[in-house]
């Protein structure tokens, strides 16, 4: 089987929980199973190329082949959203179907929604791979990460 997991990163840029339940998972699963990682990679500063997504292969966390998501939406720690706007730009569909086309997971499991735009789930729906979400973190119910 093939498995794409999606978090919003890796140590030593983040941390906790989520991370560690997510990074322990896919190092258990890659001992049968073809794992690969999905992680949002850096924004680019100049406003020409901000809105140019594309996910490239970035080496490997433990052995396992990673994937950055270059001009991925913006993660939302701490301060939680103050301008919506940035947090549902759109991108182009087929950065993130070529992608998967070419690593042809089985099946995504995604642990977070930060950082990742809705074409990246348009694009598995459209080539009908299965979505798993495990929510670790309560972005999915409270955008503002401040609830209490």
């Amino acid at each position: 089987m093939r498995i794409l997991h999606y978090l919003f990163g890796t140590p030593p840029v983040r941390g906790g929980g989520l991370i560690k339940y997510a990074l322990d998972l896919a190092e258990t699963q890659s001992k049968e199973d073809d794992v690969f990682l999905l992680i949002p990679g850096p924004i680019s500063l100049s406003p020409q190329r901000r809105n140019k997504v594309s996910v490239k292969r970035k080496g490997k966390w433990n052995g396992i082949p990673q994937y950055k998501i270059y001009n991925p939406l913006p993660i939302p720690m701490g301060n939680g959203i103050s301008d919506i706007e940035a947090y549902t730009v759109a991108c182009d569909i087929f950065c993130y179907q070529n992608f998967l086309e070419k690593i042809r997971p089985d099946v995504i499991h995604v642990h977070s929604l930060m950082g990742i735009h809705k074409e990246f789930f348009v694009a598995a729906k459209k080539l009908k791979i299965p979505v798993l979400y495990t929510t670790h973190d309560y972005f999915g119910i409270c955008p503002g990460t401040s609830l209490f």
